[in-house]
């Protein structure tokens, strides 16, 4: 069983945020370049992004940033950013934590949950060489 800890004190975040920078790291790593660890931290320091602590067991396993977006005609739909399982721990629990996040979504009132990845591996294949580059996919799920 997992439990997901949405971090909202500023305090708590600046205090705590030496144990996220490895993750964030590897993420930032991984991306096609867009972020950085200090756009990251300011985002989340702002308010605009929620860090959100995974735990398995009561112990540490990753994190979640989360961004709650509207677009013009007043809908809402809760963003996942970011998301770290560290290494070591069992992959399906972020699968774990998309049910969570979508709870989330609805308590909020949150039309959709989006999620990007870089992890596509079909389309990667067939536009390699052709001046493509890899970049995100976007994945989203309505949430009644």
């Amino acid at each position: 069983m997992i439990k997901l800890i949405p971090i909202y004190d500023k305090g708590v975040l600046l205090n705590q945020f030496q144990h996220f920078i490895e993750g964030l790291e590897r993420v930032i790593d991984n991306s096609i370049g867009d972020t950085s660890l200090t756009q990251m931290f300011n985002s989340l320091m702002s308010g605009r992004l929620l860090m959100w602590g995974i735990f398995c067991e009561n112990k540490y396993s990753g994190f979640v940033i989360t961004e709650l977006q509207e677009v013009p005609d007043g809908k809402k739909f809760l963003w996942i950013v970011q998301g770290y399982i560290k290494p070591g721990t069992d992959k399906d629990v972020f699968f774990e934590v998309l049910t969570c996040m979508e709870e989330q979504a609805k308590k909020i009132g949150a039309g959709s949950l989006r999620l990007q990845t870089m992890r596509d591996k079909g389309f990667e294949k067939k536009l390699s060489g052709k001046g493509w580059d890899k970049g995100y996919v976007e994945f989203v799920k309505e949430v009644r």
